[in-house]
């Protein structure tokens, strides 16, 4: 009831109850029309095909950036570039290079963790998300406990090609 919120009732208003109104309108048509998502756990498509692990680790990252988990443009893309390294050694067979990219990942992480204090601080003022490389809490821990399990699935002995030397990617494709 408009009463309740205007005394005298809408048709009776000033020009700036008027405008604190529609100023009201237009915030609440925001909020309905604006969408979300969750990140939270679900089940990768495969739990033992490590380039689909992989894939699946950089669909995170990605939606982590999106919803500002993770900031600082450069800094985003130094992890993007680790995690195609990682792909891309993987793919090659060179399983060294992929632990040794996926730990790269993860000290990169690390490097810019906040913790939950700070993260409740600084992400009301996350104008400078663009430049102020950080990572959350949330953040952190959904990226290395991703990368940690492709970690213990890797071979721990790299015999440099895969068995028969082809590349991965061609064996995924079949």
């Amino acid at each position: 009831n408009s009463d309740d919120f205007i005394s005298g009732g809408i048709d009776d208003v000033g020009d700036q109850e008027a405008q604190q109104i529609v100023d009201l309108d237009d915030a609440i048509q925001r909020v309905i029309q604006s969408q979300g998502y969750t990140i939270g756990p679900v089940q990768p498509p495969s739990l033992t095909d490590i380039g689909q692990l992989i894939e699946f680790l950089i669909s995170l990252k990605h939606q982590a950036a999106a919803q500002r988990w993770l900031c600082g443009r450069e800094y985003i893309s130094d992890l993007d570039k680790a995690l195609d390294r990682a792909s891309d050694a993987f793919a090659k067979g060179r399983d060294q290079q992929t632990r040794k990219e996926l730990r790269r990942f993860t000290q990169q992480l690390s490097d810019k963790r906040r913790n939950r204090t700070e993260d409740s601080r600084e992400h009301s003022r996350d104008q400078d998300c663009d430049e102020r490389p950080r990572v959350t809490e949330d953040a952190y821990y959904m990226l290395t406990a991703n990368a940690d399990y492709i970690l213990s699935k890797l071979p721990k002995n790299d015999g440099g090609k895969h068995d028969d030397g082809k590349d991965r990617r061609q064996e995924l494709l079949r």
